[in-house]
């Protein structure tokens, strides 16, 4: 209900509204008072408008699957929170390039509304733009008295370094509010620590589970690597055919089905999904990498290669003519393919150009590449080039890297030990089990045991 009052201050008219709950019989906003000369008091109304818009239109249309609570000492500008929520729609299909461009001008718009700063910085992120995004974190700095407690608890999350201190700010999220997002991440930072029956069992929950299925990507993906995780490969078979149904334009969601096939000695039909996300395009490759890792790791060489084979040929005509440039995923892509392929003379010739872009991701290619092709001393320098670095939430991928490295020389000791640190100080979900790179470990006990589902 949108009530108030007016008074007389000398020769102006002072007009002050307020917005509440009539069920609750709370006060819910009072829009700034607003003046105008007693002559003329119609001027008091387009502000006056303005104010009581400004709260409604973002309480009556909460951004898909951002947890939109009420309670703000100042609600956002308003043409600032459309292009809001036209972000928040491409951000929810998992688009995270044309979001970006929405978030960052509701962010010009309205410079001291935390969500368009802290959801500018988790797209930039999702895109791998980590620098971009630090811009936006540090604008945060001294806009706490704008901020609800789930603002706070967004803020630490995204300034945690270690999944276990982003699990910890995730459930701060989910007991300042109805927070169904907040419950997504305990769930997806839960399995990161290998506990794939606990993050089920959050996806499951009432009010979770429901509300997110139908409009966000992410879950479909986070319940079938679970499933995938604890080896209940009917399940993930069936979670991954309802999300494809569920959300059928959603090109994440290609493929999501195939590890699921391979994993249960469906190969044939596994394969007859090669065409459909080779049309896709770039989409369609991280898929069919992991398939053929699926089918190596259950014991189809053949069938893994003959997926393989296909991806670099396709890759390989896009760096031919020049539609693949060493700055873009599928140049990468062509690296790794090239590297299951054993056709490691001309991935090395590829690496180079990854140098000037990705020194972490040029070193663990150039000392994988090295070790097998017999150059010991270059492999060990990729090594301690690598154990040298130190970056806080990618210390997880740098010891992955050195363990990948060291399989290939032959050091499964080093590289268990490798691992263990990893899994003990980040146990980010990486599937290690289907993991070409540590393909040599996969008969080894102790391997196994790293890779077995926690509780």
């Amino acid at each position: 209900m949108v009530s108030g009052s007016y008074y007389r201050e000398g020769d102006e008219l002072r007009l002050q509204a307020e917005i509440s709950d009539a069920e609750k019989g709370e006060i819910l906003f009072a829009p700034s008072a607003v003046h105008a000369p007693l002559d003329s008091p119609s001027l008091a109304f387009p502000p006056l408008r303005d104010g009581v818009r400004d709260f409604l239109y973002p309480h009556l249309n909460p951004a898909v699957v951002l947890d939109t609570l009420p309670g703000w000492v100042q609600p956002p500008d308003f043409e600032a929170y459309r292009r809001f929520l036209v972000g928040m729609r491409y951000f929810a299909d998992g688009d995270w390039a044309a979001a970006i461009p929405h978030f960052e001008e509701a962010a010009r718009l309205d410079p001291t509304y935390p969500p368009f700063l802290y959801m500018s910085a988790i797209a930039l992120r999702n895109q791998g733009r980590g620098r971009d995004a630090q811009a936006y974190l540090a604008k945060l700095d001294g806009l706490d008295e704008r901020m609800t407690p789930y603002d706070r608890a967004t803020v630490d999350w995204l300034k945690a370094e270690r999944p276990v201190d982003r699990l910890r700010a995730a459930r701060r999220m989910t007991d300042v509010g109805p927070s169904y997002v907040g419950f997504y991440l305990v769930a997806f930072h839960t399995l990161q620590l290998n506990r794939p029956a606990e993050a089920l069992e959050i996806l499951g929950r009432p009010g979770v589970g429901d509300k997110l299925a139908p409009v966000w990507l992410g879950y479909w993906i986070l319940r079938v690597r679970a499933l995938h995780s604890l080896g209940r490969h009917e399940e993930e078979l069936e979670a991954a055919r309802q999300g494809l149904a569920r959300l059928p334009d959603a090109p994440q969601l290609f493929g999501l089905d195939l590890p699921a096939l391979a994993a249960l000695g469906r190969s044939g039909e596994a394969l007859e999904g090669c065409d459909r996300l080779l049309r896709m395009g770039t989409a369609g490759i991280q898929p069919l990498i992991a398939l053929g890792d699926e089918l190596h790791a259950h014991g189809e060489p053949a069938a893994a290669e003959s997926v393989w084979v296909r991806v670099a040929e396709r890759l390989t005509a896009q760096v031919e003519e020049g539609v693949a440039d060493p700055a873009s995923p599928p140049y990468l892509a062509l690296i790794q393919v090239l590297e299951r392929l054993e056709r490691n003379a001309e991935a090395r010739s590829l690496v180079g150009a990854l140098a000037s872009r990705d020194s972490v991701s040029y070193m663990e290619h150039a000392g994988l590449l090295a070790a097998r092709l017999g150059k010991r001393e270059e492999a060990w320098a990729a090594l301690s080039w690598l154990a040298a670095r130190q970056e806080g939430a990618a210390r997880g991928d740098l010891l992955h890297a050195r363990a990948r490295i060291a399989a290939e020389l032959g050091d499964a000791e080093h590289a268990l030990e490798l691992l263990r640190q990893a899994v003990a100080e980040s146990r980010a979900y990486r599937a290690l089990h289907r993991d070409y790179g540590l393909r040599v470990l996969r008969g080894d006990p102790r391997f196994r045991e790293l890779v077995r589902p926690a509780g």
